[in-house]
């Protein structure tokens, strides 16, 4: 349990200036348009990216979070690749929280 609280300690906050800001609004929102149009490879270069930046902040629920979000398009669109990457992220994102038994 101790070092869940580690990690927790660890995070940092997401610099939320105006710049970053935008930046990650235009992001999801160019995800989204990907989706929308069918262009699955391109929306989770986006999804990805986004993940990352907050694994990079330690931010691993957020990170969680656009990993399924990457699951779910996958499916969606049978691109079984897409799956594969997006259980990796979700694998490395829970396991450093302590969810042994999701990130299996």
């Amino acid at each position: 349990m101790e070092e869940y609280k580690l990690n927790k300690r660890e995070k940092k906050k997401y610099e939320q200036t105006e710049q970053s800001l935008l930046e990650l609004s235009n992001n999801l929102k160019s995800a989204e348009e990907y989706m929308r149009h069918d262009n699955t490879k391109k929306c989770l270069e986006k999804y990805t990216g986004v993940a990352n930046e907050f694994e990079e902040l330690k931010d691993f629920e957020t990170a969680s979070y656009f990993y399924k979000k990457c699951l779910d398009v996958s499916i969606r669109a049978k691109y079984v690749e897409g799956e594969a990457q997006a259980y990796m992220g979700l694998g490395k994102c829970e396991e450093q929280v302590l969810n042994k038994h999701f990130a299996m």
